[in-house]
C-alpha cells in the first residue's frame, strides 16, 4: 500500500516536470517567433523600398497583436511602423498625441515616399483623430479593421454603473452616445476601407461605418483576432495595393 502511494506521487512530480517544461518549451518558442516577428517588422524600415504602413492595435491590446499583419505587410515590400501605446491609460486625445503621432514622426523619415494607416478595433479613431487635426500630405490609404466608428454597445455595456472607474479613460469615448467623442468626429475626407467581422460581438457591423468610406467588406470573424485572419490581411493588402477589396 505504501509502495502504491509513493509510486503515484512520483507520477505526480514527473507529470508536473514534464508539463512544467512544456510550458516553458512553448513560452521560449513564443518569444522567439515574436522575436523574429518583430525583427522582420524592423527591417522593413531599412530593406524595403516601398510605401509606409502605420498599425495601430486596439484598446487593452499591444503591437503584439499586429505583428502577424505586419509580417505580411512587410513581406509585400512595404515599410511597416508597428505602434504600441498604453490604451487603458489615457483618453484618445491624450494617446494620439503623446504615443501615435511622435512614433509615427519618428519613424517616418523618407518623405518621398507615401503613408497608410492599418488598424484594429480603436486603433481606428486614435487615426481618426490625429487626421482631423494634423492632416498627413503622403498620406495615402487607410485600412480600419473592426473599428467602433459610430461607438460600441459594448462600451455602453462596460460603462453603465462604473463611470468613477473608467472617467477620464478612452472607454466612455466609444459610447454609442450621439454626442460620445466618436460620434463627434469629423467623416474622413480621405480614401478608407473598412472590414468588419460578421460574428464580432464588440463592434457589431452597423456600428464599423462611415459615411465616406470608399470600400466596405464582411467577414466571417470575431472581434479579437479578426486583424490575423488571411482573408483579412489578403483584403488588407489589397486595399493598400489597388484601393478596393475587389480582386477584380
Amino acid at each position: 500500500m505504501w509502495q502504491r502511494i509513493h509510486f503515484t506521487k512520483n507520477n505526480i512530480k514527473w507529470s508536473l516536470i514534464i508539463v512544467g517544461g512544456i510550458v516553458i518549451a512553448f513560452c521560449i518558442m513564443v518569444i522567439v517567433y515574436s522575436a523574429y516577428n518583430n525583427y522582420i517588422i524592423t527591417q522593413s524600415l531599412t530593406k524595403n523600398d516601398g510605401d509606409y504602413v502605420v498599425l495601430v492595435h486596439g484598446l487593452a491590446r499591444t503591437s503584439l497583436s499586429m505583428q502577424i499583419m505586419g509580417v505580411h505587410l512587410a513581406k509585400q515590400g512595404y515599410k511597416v511602423i508597428n505602434i504600441t501605446y498604453p490604451s487603458t491609460n489615457d483618453t484618445i486625445e491624450q494617446l494620439t498625441i503623446q504615443y501615435l503621432k511622435p512614433e509615427i514622426e519618428k519613424a517616418y523619415q523618407d518623405k518621398t515616399k507615401k503613408i497608410n494607416m492599418v488598424t484594429h478595433s480603436m486603433g481606428a479613431i486614435l487615426v481618426r483623430y490625429l487626421l482631423s487635426i494634423e492632416p498627413i500630405e503622403q498620406l495615402d490609404k487607410v485600412v480600419m479593421i473592426a473599428p467602433p466608428n459610430r461607438g460600441s454597445v459594448l462600451a455602453d455595456e462596460l460603462i453603465q454603473g462604473r463611470e468613477k472607474y473608467v472617467e477620464g479613460f478612452a472607454l466612455p469615448q466609444l459610447s454609442t452616445s450621439e454626442h460620445s467623442f466618436v460620434n463627434t468626429l469629423p467623416q474622413p475626407d480621405y480614401t478608407v476601407g473598412v472590414i468588419a467581422g460578421k460574428y464580432d460581438k464588440k463592434v457589431s457591423v452597423d456600428r464599423t461605418t462611415l459615411d465616406t468610406m470608399t470600400a466596405f467588406i464582411i467577414v466571417p470573424r470575431h472581434h479579437t483576432w479578426i486583424v490575423n485572419a488571411k482573408e483579412v490581411i489578403d483584403a488588407t493588402i489589397q486595399f493598400l495595393d489597388h484601393g478596393t477589396f475587389s480582386s477584380q
